[in-house]
């Protein structure tokens, strides 16, 4: 266990230390204004896949890069698709980007921040006799 002290007039925690939901916080005493804290895993078993891993295959969302002291604004989020999953990678495409990439979840939840979900789209199957000679493209539907 990993004793922590916490300034009760701030409330802060300490630099790094972010909330997790597998971890608890136990405060152990206090003294004057520092309060001692434990940290310790409450091995809930939960699921603790990251918001892209838990999306469908052929899932469209909008997401937007998270801010950064460079760019602490984002108001224009970005149009993906996840197209499939290797095991320990989603693929994803989007109109931003020239082909299909392999994004890793964890670091990719880490810059963006799920927006909305817009639902599973598949592209309809050609019929018998529709040869698409007139250049014409697939029409996606969503479920």
């Amino acid at each position: 266990m990993v004793a922590l002290t916490l300034n009760k007039r701030t409330s802060e925690l300490p630099t790094g230390l972010h909330r997790h939901s597998n971890l608890d916080l136990i405060i152990e005493e206090e003294r004057d204004n520092v309060v001692e804290l434990k940290l310790a895993h409450s091995g809930d078993g939960g699921d603790h896949r990251t918001w892209l891993e838990k999306l469908e295959d052929g899932e469209v969302f909008l997401a937007k890069p998270k801010p950064t002291p460079q760019n602490p604004v984002s108001y224009m989020p970005q149009l993906f698709q996840r197209i499939g999953k290797t095991e320990k990678t989603v693929i994803l495409v989007s109109p931003d980007l020239p082909k299909k990439v392999y994004a890793e979840p964890g670091p990719f939840c880490n810059q963006f921040i799920l927006v909305e979900s817009l639902g599973v789209i598949f592209e309809k199957e050609a019929e018998d006799g529709d040869n698409r000679s007139d250049g014409g493209e697939q029409t996606p539907t969503v479920e």
